[in-house]
């Protein structure tokens, strides 16, 4: 059995048998480099909260309610808890309000980034399965928190670390900042007055 190739550089049909042909093929396959582009592994889902939380793969709920909400909640208090642990020495150092203060709303911000991205993401994903009215809401209240964390910064944080900057380096207009713990006077002596 014999079968015509046609090649193309010169016109002209070559008649060649099934066996050779079979063995052109494969050396002429097996010559030839591979370049060919590996099929992508399936994506494996990530064993721990936060990166699970950062890819969207909770449920819309669980990320909204559960790992945005309650742990806010969570983190503000442990925040709230290691500030007035450092301030309780805060009045003879300054210094010490400076860093309670960074810590803070350093803490604040990359919690509210983290919680954000993740409710985002499983917003989108619960909006894909085509119920857009969840999915929504809680785009829009992310947004609005993301305003308020911004107005916070700029109005609160940055304001409050600047004027802690100015008792710790001395601030020209004021001149040098001293504390002073006096003693408190009697109620009593005091009303007098």
């Amino acid at each position: 059995m014999t079968d015509v190739l046609d090649i193309s550089l010169t016109g002209m049909s070559v008649e060649t048998s099934a066996s050779s042909h079979g063995y052109e093929v494969a050396v002429a396959t097996a010559s030839k480099p591979a370049f060919t582009k590996p099929a992508p592994l399936p994506k494996q889902p990530a064993q721990n909260l936060v990166a699970r939380h950062w890819r969207g793969e909770f449920s819309l709920a669980r990320s909204y309610w559960v790992n945005h909400l309650l742990l806010g909640c969570g983190v503000g208090l442990a925040v709230g808890a290691l500030a007035a642990a450092i301030n309780v020495r805060a009045v003879e150092q300054p210094v010490r309000w400076q860093i309670s203060l960074g810590l803070t709303w350093g803490v604040i911000s990359l919690f509210s980034v983290w919680a954000v991205v993740g409710v985002w993401r499983a917003a989108t994903a619960y909006r894909s399965t085509g119920k857009r009215v969840w999915g929504n809401a809680a785009k829009a209240t992310i947004v609005l928190g993301m305003l308020k964390l911004t107005y916070s910064l700029a109005f609160i944080a940055i304001p409050q670390a600047s004027g802690l900057y100015g008792i710790v380096s001395g601030d020209a207009g004021v001149g040098p900042h001293a504390f002073k713990v006096l003693s408190a006077a009697p109620a009593s002596r005091s009303a007098s007055r």
